[in-house]
């Protein structure tokens, strides 16, 4: 490489932010020991959970559900462990419960972990939790 494309050349900047959360979770969750949830996603063609699981289109319920798995894999939790998962939603100033295709992927998400997902909720801010279950 001559000096002129070395001083010139583009550093690609590691991901920050939601992009670098959304990308460690790709890299390290496994459906089991053995197999990474992506590469499962991928090699079944779940395309649809693929794009909602996605940093460039987040949604309250994937980024809710993408800290917590990686919160975790950080603390040595295995996923296949457990019996269901329990999450608060916080979306944003509008609240309100989960758009149908959210309540449509996390559906699938249960039924690929093998348990149930409930999801609690805001319909409005400052209102009581509303709580919705999805099953495997």
């Amino acid at each position: 490489m001559g000096l002129f494309q070395r001083i010139f050349q583009t550093v690609s900047k590691p991901p920050t932010g939601l992009e670098a959360e959304f990308r460690v979770f790709q890299e390290t969750f496994r459906l089991s020991p053995d197999r990474l949830f992506f590469d499962y996603l991928r090699e079944e063609g779940i395309i649809n959970l693929i794009a909602w699981l996605d940093h460039a289109n987040p949604v309250p319920e994937a980024t809710a559900f993408v800290r917590l798995a990686n919160d975790a894999t950080q603390r040595g939790v295995s996923i296949w462990d457990q019996s269901g998962i329990t999450m608060t939603i916080d979306g944003d100033d509008s609240c309100g419960a989960p758009t149908q295709h959210s309540q449509d992927c996390l559906s699938v998400l249960a039924q690929i972990l093998g348990f149930t997902i409930t999801a609690y909720y805001r319909e409005e801010p400052g209102s009581d939790l509303m709580k919705m279950e999805f099953h495997a």
